[in-house]
């Protein structure tokens, strides 16, 4: 049974507290850079294994793949947003961000 786009509600419990927990989203989008199982091991080295709800990262019913699959696709769009600045000396700008990294 699906929940909300998700294959259930353990994934999209998961995917939620990564997208809107500001120590998860850290970790996911600058440590692991989108990467789903380093998200994971990263997670662990803080202590981390399972969201407040109580879902494991390793529980079962967690659709790992399903998770991989929709953080690779994120990395792959914010590459795509990436351009380079020569008024900037070669920093990254995002043309859907106002700030520069």
């Amino acid at each position: 049974m699906s929940y909300n786009g998700w294959t259930n509600w353990e994934t999209w419990n998961v995917h939620m507290w990564i997208g809107n927990d500001e120590t998860f989203n850290r970790i996911m989008t600058q440590g692991a850079q989108n990467n789903w199982e380093q998200f994971k091991a990263l997670a662990m080295q803080f202590g981390i294994t399972k969201t407040p709800d109580g879902v494991s990262f390793e529980d079962p019913e967690v659709n790992q793949t399903e998770l991989k699959t929709a953080y690779e696709y994120d990395q792959n769009e914010r590459e795509e947003e990436e351009e380079e600045c020569s008024v900037l000396e070669g920093r990254r700008l995002l043309k859907t961000r106002s700030y520069y990294i």
